[in-house]
């Protein structure tokens, strides 16, 4: 029978950073995979040219909206397409690779080109036909204002 170690754990002892790191990246792999987030992180993504893109959404909320920005660079705006509901925000497109050119070869490709799709749930209601983009130095900011919240109103018994 193999002989087992036992480490022993003292309470109140912090395990090594390298650690909580490591758990830390797992965490975000799973909570992204089961969210609709990017499936798969920058880290275990291919790097030769031919993976999925998996744009990097930034989020922010103020009191009348929802500010979505999104890393896109190389990215023509063309070639990017929005589609919103009141609770949803799909982003779609391509990022053209680099043409052959005759007497180039390529010693490293790292940059993924290709068709990316990312969807994102709202955490608020948001009115579709108000919602505006634009591209700031391969930066998409996407503003989507709120729907107003109606008033309660008060009502007479009759």
């Amino acid at each position: 029978m193999p002989k087992t170690e036992i480490m022993p754990v003292k309470r109140g002892v912090r395990p090594p950073r390298e650690t909580t790191d490591i758990e830390r990246s797992l965490n975000r792999l799973f909570e992204e995979f089961f969210t609709g987030g990017s499936a798969l992180p920058r880290a275990l993504r291919g790097g030769n040219g031919e993976s999925m893109i998996v744009p990097e959404f930034d989020l922010a909320e103020t009191e009348e909206e929802l500010i979505v920005s999104a890393c896109l660079p190389g990215v023509e705006k063309r070639d990017i397409h929005l589609e919103v509901t009141e609770n949803q925000l799909i982003i779609r497109g391509e990022r053209k690779g680099a043409t052959e050119e005759k007497g180039r070869a390529w010693l490293r490709r790292e940059q993924s080109y290709g068709a990316f799709y990312r969807a994102m749930e709202l955490p608020s209601k948001i009115d579709p036909q108000k919602v505006k983009a634009m591209d700031k130095n391969g930066i998409l900011e996407i503003h989507l204002p709120k729907v107003e919240r109606t008033k309660a109103r008060h009502v007479n018994v009759e």
